[in-house]
C-alpha cells in the first residue's frame, strides 16, 4: 500500500535567481538544460543567442561561466557530467553590458565601459601598467592581454550586448557613436581569435550597425535554431517533471484539479516560440516561478509588469506609433530572413521588434521562408490590449469614462448595461484619430475594451457553419457576439435582423458545451458613433 504524502518540504524555487553556482549551493530548482549547454560549448566557436527578457539568459551565462570556469564543480547529477571530458580551465570574463547601460553622454559610456573592461581583466589576474592613469585605455589593455594569452584559453560571455544601444535608441548621433566604439571592441576581439576556445553573447534585438556582425564574421547565430529553441524558458514537460510538487500545491491552494490548472497555466504563460519548426513551445520563466510561489494571488500579469517592457521597445515607442490599436487581433506574416538578419536602428521592422521583445511569437511556418505570427499568450496578448487601450483612450482608464464594472453586468446578464458601458468607452475615442469605418474596426475597439475589462475573449470561432465575430464565458455563460455596422439609419433594423439571424443558423456558440448561451447581436451606427440598437437572440 503507497501512502501519499503532502509536498511540504520542496526544494526552493529560483525566483529572481541568475547566478548558477549560488542557485546550486542553496539547492534551488535548476531544469536541466546542460545538454543543449554541452552542443553548445563543447567545440571551439562563437555564437549569439536573442531573446527576450525575463527569459533566462543571464542564468545561461552564468552556467556556462561556472563550466569552464570550474570544471564540472557545480554540475553534480546534471546530464552534462556524462558528456563533458575537458579538464581543462580558462580564463573567463563575463561582461553584461546592462551595467553601462545608464550613461549620460558618449564621454560617460566610455569611462564606464573602460572601468567595467578593467575590472574583468583583472578578475583574470591582469594589472595594466598604469593603472594609476586616469586616462588608460581599456582596449589598448584588453589587446595588451589578449596578446599574452595562449591559443585557445580565453572565454568570453557577454550578456545584454545591446542595451548600451537600446538605451540611446532614439538619439541618432549618440547611437552611431556607442556603436562606433563598440566596433572597436569587436575589432579587438577580432584580431585575437585564437585566442578564444568560445565566445558567447546574448542580446534582445540584431542590430546590424553595432559592429558584431561586421567584425565576427563567423558568429553563428543560433536564435531560430530547433536545436537550442528550449536552451531558455521552461517546456511543459519540464514544468511538470521539476515542479510537480508545486503544481499540486497551487491547485489546492486555489481549488483547481491539477489538469486544469495546468490548461490555465499553458493558456496564460506558455506559447513563446522561438525556433523555425514552430512546433517548441516553451513558458516564461518569471511568470511561472511568479504564480508558483504565491497562487493564491491569481493568474496576473506577471511577465509585463516586472520587465516585458524592454527598453528597446518603450525607445521605439517614443519615436514611432506601433500597429494601430484597431488591428489588434489581425493576424500576421513575417519572412524568415527578416528576423534572421540584422538591422540598423534607423530600418527596425515593427513586426521584428515586437518577435525579438516577445509581444509576437512564431506560430506556424509555410513553406521555407514564411513565418506566421501572433500572440503566445494570454498574458501577452493582454499586455498588447493594454497599451492599445491605453492609447484609445489617451491615458485615461474605462472607469475615467464611466466604462468600468463590465464584467460585473455580463455576469448578471445585464445586456443593457453592458451596451451602455461600451458605449461610454466609445464615444470618448478620437473621432478623427480612432475613426470607426467598419466592422472590422468597431470589432478591433471592442475587443481592447473587454480585454481591458480582463476577459479573454476570442475573434471569429470557427464551427462548421462559420465563425462568429467575438465569444467569451464569464459566470458559466458563453457569450457570442455579433457586430454589424449601419452608415445610414434605414440600414439599422436590417443588419439587427441580419446578426441574429446569423447567429442562430449557423449554430454560433453551441459547439461550447454544459453552458448557457446567450447570443448578442450589435448594430453601431457611423452617424452616432455608438452602438445604436442591440437584441438577444431567442
Amino acid at each position: 500500500m503507497t501512502i501519499s504524502t503532502p509536498d511540504l518540504e520542496l526544494p526552493p524555487l529560483p525566483l529572481g535567481e541568475s547566478d548558477f553556482s549560488a542557485l546550486r549551493e542553496v539547492g534551488e530548482i535548476y531544469v536541466d538544460k546542460t545538454e543543449m549547454v554541452f552542443e553548445l560549448a563543447k567545440n571551439k566557436s562563437k555564437a549569439f543567442l536573442t531573446r527576450p527578457r525575463r527569459f533566462g539568459k543571464t542564468l545561461l551565462i552564468s552556467t556556462l561561466f561556472s563550466l569552464f570556469k570550474y570544471g564540472l564543480r557545480d554540475f553534480s547529477g546534471l546530464a552534462i557530467e556524462k558528456l563533458w571530458k575537458d579538464e581543462k580551465k580558462y580564463f573567463v570574463i563575463s561582461l553584461n553590458f546592462a551595467r553601462i547601460s545608464g550613461y549620460l553622454d558618449i564621454l560617460d559610456f566610455r569611462d564606464q565601459f573602460n572601468l567595467y573592461l578593467l575590472n574583468s581583466l583583472q578578475l583574470n589576474g591582469y594589472v595594466p601598467s598604469n593603472l594609476s592613469s586616469s586616462s588608460i585605455n581599456a582596449l589598448l589593455e584588453f589587446a595588451k592581454w589578449l596578446g599574452s594569452c595562449p591559443n585557445n584559453s580565453v572565454v568570453l560571455l557577454i550578456d545584454e550586448y545591446d542595451a548600451p544601444l537600446t538605451s540611446c535608441f532614439n538619439d541618432a548621433e549618440t547611437f552611431h557613436k556607442v556603436g562606433a566604439f563598440m566596433t572597436s571592441f569587436y575589432s579587438c576581439i577580432k584580431d585575437y581569435s585564437g585566442v578564444f576556445r568560445f565566445l558567447f553573447l546574448t542580446g534582445i534585438t540584431k542590430f546590424g550597425n553595432a559592429g558584431i556582425f561586421s567584425q565576427l564574421n563567423s558568429l553563428s547565430d543560433i536564435s531560430l535554431s530547433p536545436r537550442f529553441g528550449t536552451i531558455v524558458g521552461y517546456t511543459l514537460e519540464e514544468l511538470k517533471k521539476y515542479f510537480g510538487g508545486y503544481l499540486r500545491n497551487a491547485g489546492k491552494s486555489i481549488g483547481l484539479p491539477e489538469s486544469k490548472l495546468i490548461e490555465e497555466l499553458v493558456a496564460n504563460y506558455n506559447g513563446f516560440c522561438f525556433e523555425l519548426t514552430a512546433k517548441k513551445k516553451v513558458f516564461s520563466p518569471w511568470s511561472i516561478l511568479s504564480f508558483l510561489n504565491d497562487p493564491e494571488c491569481g493568474l496576473i500579469n506577471y511577465w509585463f509588469e516586472s520587465g516585458g517592457q524592454p527598453s528597446v521597445l518603450m525607445q521605439y515607442v517614443k519615436g514611432h506609433t506601433l500597429t494601430h490599436p484597431f488591428q489588434f487581433d489581425e493576424g500576421k506574416t513575417i519572412k524568415r530572413t527578416e528576423l534572421s538578419s540584422s538591422v540598423s536602428s534607423n530600418k527596425i521592422e515593427e513586426k521584428v521588434l515586437l518577435v525579438q521583445t516577445g509581444y509576437l511569437t512564431i506560430k506556424s511556418r509555410t513553406g521555407d521562408d514564411i513565418l506566421g505570427l501572433g500572440y503566445p499568450n494570454r498574458e501577452v496578448a493582454n499586455s498588447i490590449a493594454s497599451i492599445g487601450l491605453d492609447r484609445l483612450l489617451e491615458g485615461r482608464t474605462l472607469a475615467d469614462v464611466k466604462a468600468g464594472e463590465i464584467p460585473r453586468f455580463l455576469a448578471e446578464g445585464n445586456v443593457e448595461e453592458f451596451v451602455g458601458r461600451i458605449n461610454n468607452a466609445f464615444l470618448a475615442l478620437d473621432y478623427k484619430r480612432y475613426f470607426i469605418r467598419d466592422e472590422k474596426s468597431c470589432q478591433g475597439a471592442l475587443l481592447l475594451v473587454l480585454y481591458g475589462s480582463g476577459l479573454q475573449a476570442q475573434v471569429e470561432t470557427h464551427n462548421a457553419h462559420g465563425r462568429s465575430d467575438i465569444e467569451f464565458t464569464i459566470a458559466g455563460a458563453r457569450w457570442v457576439i455579433e457586430l454589424k455596422y449601419a452608415r445610414e439609419e434605414k440600414e439599422i433594423l436590417k443588419e439587427l435582423n441580419e446578426g441574429l439571424n446569423q447567429m442562430v443558423t449557423r449554430h454560433y456558440g453551441e459547439q461550447t458545451m454544459g453552458t448557457k448561451l446567450i447570443r448578442l447581436a450589435m448594430v453601431y451606427s457611423e452617424k452616432d458613433r455608438c452602438f445604436v440598437n442591440y437584441q438577444v437572440a431567442k
